[in-house]
């Protein structure tokens, strides 16, 4: 954890680059990930933590897969690719 600390930075980084690139096309961008929730029946509603955690789990199990170039170039903390997802 210590080593995440110090490498925060780099953390912030890998969000940020997931973030522009998931939510570039779209026309309200990052506001839809609030926006899709709410505009639902209030009953799914309650389905929003639970499909945010599914998706998470989903996405880092493949993150290591994904950044091969990025994690034979350089040394970081590897717990860092799961955490920015």
């Amino acid at each position: 954890m210590r080593e995440i600390w110090t490498r925060r930075e780099l953390l912030y980084l890998f969000v940020w680059r997931d973030l522009k690139v998931r939510y570039k096309q779209t026309v309200i961008g990052l506001a839809w990930v609030v926006l899709q929730p709410l505009g639902v029946h209030p009953v799914f509603q309650a389905l929003a933590p639970w499909t945010y955690f599914s998706t998470a789990l989903t996405t880092s199990t493949n993150v290591v897969v994904e950044n091969q170039r990025v994690v034979s170039k350089a040394y970081f903390p590897p717990l860092m690719l799961p955490l920015s997802k």
